[in-house]
């Protein structure tokens, strides 16, 4: 655990970072896409959304933004453009440490640097209050979808932590605009990656166990809390 410290630490420094977030790979071949560029057919990406926000008001009882419907789609396994990050290490590290890793990896997100990159403003966007930025093409999820956005490269925000998954895994996002390219090769100055060697993967495996960061404490509803108990009971 030092050593990945220490290395994080060391790629920080090297990107001139003092903020990162982290996304946790069980294999290191993979790429930074969000699941509707890996799923292969994003052309029915606009229908699915529309179709998702007709039926969500009366599973909802209300009316949200589309910047919500999109966070619970991405949240609810639907592809979307949004690419899961963590504020947390150990979050990172439970997803890249399930299901018997090959190769596994943390990547190192620097997202004020990616922001400004792609939209010329350092910041975190805060989706609650984007939409609302003079209709700014850029941030209208219907342009997003309808692949017109005005920015051409991901750009990171941070929701409201409306959702219990999103709250208990400190999430936030990068939102993937035009190319489809991955991260990594779009913004190459805004991320690094850390491999963790087989060998230690075990021990990692322990750490999590030891610190609660299991099924539950991330997935804090039933669904989490049986998949803990499966876990737990071998079952």
């Amino acid at each position: 655990m030092d050593t990945l410290l220490k290395n994080i630490e060391s790629l920080k420094n090297e990107m001139g970072s003092t903020v990162v977030m982290f996304r946790g790979h069980s294999s290191s071949t993979y790429k930074l896409l969000p699941t509707i560029l890996r799923c292969g057919d994003a052309t029915v990406e606009e229908d699915m959304f529309y179709e998702y926000k007709t039926y969500a008001s009366s599973l909802n009882g209300k009316t949200k933004s589309n910047w919500d419907l999109l966070l619970d789609m991405q949240h609810y396994g639907l592809p979307t453009r949004l690419l899961d990050w963590t504020s947390s290490l150990g979050t990172a590290l439970y997803f890249a440490l399930l299901n018997n890793p090959t190769s596994p990896c943390i990547w190192v997100l620097d997202p004020y640097k990616l922001s400004k990159i792609s939209t010329g403003a350092g910041i975190l966007f805060d989706t609650s209050t984007v939409a609302d930025q003079g209709g700014h093409k850029g941030f209208n999820v219907s342009n997003l979808i309808a692949k017109e956005s005005a920015f051409e490269t991901p750009y990171a925000i941070r929701p409201p932590h409306g959702n219990s998954r999103i709250s208990a895994q400190r999430g936030i996002f990068t939102v993937h605009t035009k190319s489809n390219k991955p991260l990594e090769e779009l913004c190459p100055d805004a991320v690094r990656r850390v491999l963790i060697p087989n060998s230690e993967v075990e021990k990692f495996q322990c750490y999590l166990q030891q610190l609660g960061i299991d099924e539950f404490s991330l997935f804090p509803d039933p669904e989490g809390l049986v998949g803990y108990l499966k876990k737990r009971y071998k079952i």
